[in-house]
């Protein structure tokens, strides 16, 4: 048995499943919520994806997939590279959308900074 050989195969399985998990949230045939947890911590381009799907459905769905991501960074430890990712792609977000301006948002975004814990 060769090791490289099966770390290649592992990692272009990996690759064609990650592309196919975006390409079914970008069709919207899935929802981030129901993607296994450690997918969305690990491949945050998982969550960039669904963002920017949400962003162009409704505010509503925008906010749901802010609240998975803040429950994420609630059960990963804080001194990671993955929290950190997460809490930085969740920081830019919430200024870079399409309803910034809505008032759901605006409570949405108040009440998240001043009851978070993230």
């Amino acid at each position: 048995m060769d090791i490289k050989s099966e770390i290649d195969k592992y990692i272009d399985w990996h690759s064609n499943a990650l592309q196919l998990i975006k390409n079914m949230l970008l069709y919207d045939r899935m929802r981030i919520e129901e993607i296994p947890q450690v997918i969305r911590i690990t491949d945050t381009s998982v969550y960039v994806t669904a963002i920017r799907v949400a962003n162009g459905i409704s505010c509503k769905r925008i906010i749901e997939t802010f609240n998975i991501l803040c429950e994420d960074l609630r059960s990963i430890d804080t001194d990671t590279e993955e929290y950190r990712n997460l809490s930085n792609l969740l920081s830019d977000y919430l200024h870079l959308n399409n309803y910034k301006e809505e008032e759901e948002f605006i409570n949405y975004k108040e009440n998240l900074v001043k009851n978070s814990k993230i």
